[in-house]
Order: C-alpha cells, then sequence, then structure tokens
C-alpha cells in the first residue's frame, strides 16, 4: 500500500467506523492513526495504491529457515529508511523489527520504488 494521507484525529478516524482504529477504547488516542491509500501508485500510475496481491515466491521477504516476522536484508528496509524510531532486533542474520509490521512506513525511497515495481510487473527482483 502507498500512503495517500494519514488521519489522526479521533473525528476523522471515527468516519471509518468499521475499521479496528475507529473504536476508541482499543487505541491510544494520541498515538492513533489511520492510514489511507493513494488512489494510484507514483511510481506506476497504472496501479492502484492498494490491493492484494496473488501468492509467488519472489514476493516472500520472509528469510529462508526463520520465523516469518524475520525478513531478508534489502537495504530499503534497514532502520535509517523506516519511519520511526526503529533497530533491527534480528539476534542474528535478517531483519526483525519488534512490534506490528502492519505499522511499519518506509520513508521515500527509489531503490523501495523500483523493487516494488519489479514484483508488481511480474519480474522477480
Amino acid at each position: 500500500m502507498q500512503i495517500g494521507e494519514i488521519l489522526e484525529s479521533p473525528n476523522d478516524i471515527a468516519v471509518y467506523n468499521w475499521h479496528p482504529h475507529a473504536y476508541g477504547t482499543h487505541y491510544d488516542k494520541d498515538k492513533n492513526a489511520l492510514y489511507l491509500p493513494s488512489e494510484k501508485l507514483s511510481f506506476c500510475p497504472t496501479l492502484p495504491g492498494y490491493g492484494i496481491l496473488p501468492y509467488r515466491a519472489d514476493r516472500v521477504l520472509t528469510k529462508p529457515g526463520e520465523n516469518a516476522a524475520t525478513w531478508e536484508e534489502h537495504s530499503f528496509l534497514m532502520p535509517d529508511n523506516i519511519v520511526g524510531n526503529r533497530k533491527n532486533c534480528s539476534k542474528g542474520a535478517g531483519l526483525y523489527y519488534a512490534g506490528q509490521w502492519q505499522e511499519l512506513v518506509l520513508k521515500p525511497n527509489k531503490e523501495a520504488d523500483r523493487w516494488a515495481a519489479k514484483l508488481l510487473a511480474g519480474g522477480s527482483v
């Protein structure tokens, strides 16, 4: 998903009453946010900024032989390219961020754009 808008106001989030983040009792109102997708991808404007991809082995980030939360080390996924104060908590090879992966947001990065465009176009990286 490519972010189109970030909602942080409880009133703005409440509009999406079907979404779990709209339930104020479950989330800290000072830290709660809802990320809405862009209509189209900036690096591939013929594709939507959201959706579901069918499984393909080259789209799997999990490092072989590791748990699902330990990913291959791509430079664009390293801590310097992540929004917020994150560190790689992997105890060995690979990349592991403690916490919720769905909340991981990349800074704008041309290498990540190229990687995603190749995966979306059907070519492996």
